[in-house]
């Protein structure tokens, strides 16, 4: 793969991991619409991930700006990411499982499928940025940023 297109995957998935992130920050509207703020049970239920989503959404968009700082800031970002992403994860696995939205074939599905989004999406630059840090370390030629 050559560099030009290596820069422009991750671009790319930075992309993505932005328009997954929103899409969960705003599902807080559902939140004030749909609920009468009654229940502090469903104001957590409904509050934890959106509010993950936001926190996820604004270290991506901080990541964004941030490029080509230096390899550690940038892993130092994929790692709380990817812990944003895995407590996330967690959470509506949980929540689905509690609620029993679907049937135990379908959940089960749905989650392998979540696993394999989230690590092509979010581990995967991950694991990118931990291979520029570590050949950035060595003293090798890495990507440019």
């Amino acid at each position: 793969m050559t560099p030009e297109l290596a820069v422009a995957v991750v671009e790319a998935l930075y992309l993505l991991q932005a328009f997954v992130a929103a899409l969960d920050a705003f599902q807080i509207t559902q939140f004030f619409y749909f609920t009468g703020y009654r229940d502090a049970h469903k104001i957590a239920i409904w509050t934890v991930a959106p509010l993950l989503g936001f926190f996820l959404l604004f270290i991506v968009l901080t990541q964004i700006r941030c490029i080509g700082r230096s390899h550690k800031l940038n892993l130092d970002f994929e790692w709380i990411k990817a812990g944003i992403v895995t407590a996330l994860w967690i959470w509506m696995v949980v929540e689905s499982g509690v609620s029993k939205w679907g049937s135990d074939a379908h959940m089960t599905v749905a989650c392998i499928l979540s696993i394999v989004f989230i690590a092509l999406a979010f581990y995967s630059t991950l694991i990118m940025a931990m291979s520029k840090h570590r050949g950035h370390r060595d003293g090798r030629v890495v990507l440019p940023e």
